[in-house]
């Protein structure tokens, strides 16, 4: 999950406290990592400046082949590529 804007930090500690969370792997200033559920799911926030949103959420949420190929793509194009 992705958290923006002027409480994201604190939605961190809000997150890991949720009753259902059976462990805190990472809490830091701008991630938190949980097992949660009693599956054990694995549950990741990120806390990030709205204007990073966008970026982030493609990062966060599409395949590792797909980011590969978009970073190639923008290096391939530069900078003042339209």
């Amino acid at each position: 999950m992705l958290v923006t804007g002027p409480g994201a930090a604190d939605a961190l500690h809000a997150f890991v406290k949720h009753p259902r969370v059976h462990e805190v792997l990472v809490l830091g200033g701008n991630k938190a990592s949980v097992n949660i559920g009693l599956e054990g799911l694995q549950v990741d926030v990120r806390a990030l400046p709205r204007e990073t949103y966008g970026s982030a959420l493609q990062y966060f949420t599409g395949s590792k082949e797909h980011s590969i190929v978009l970073r190639q793509r923008a290096t391939q194009a530069g900078p003042h590529a339209e």
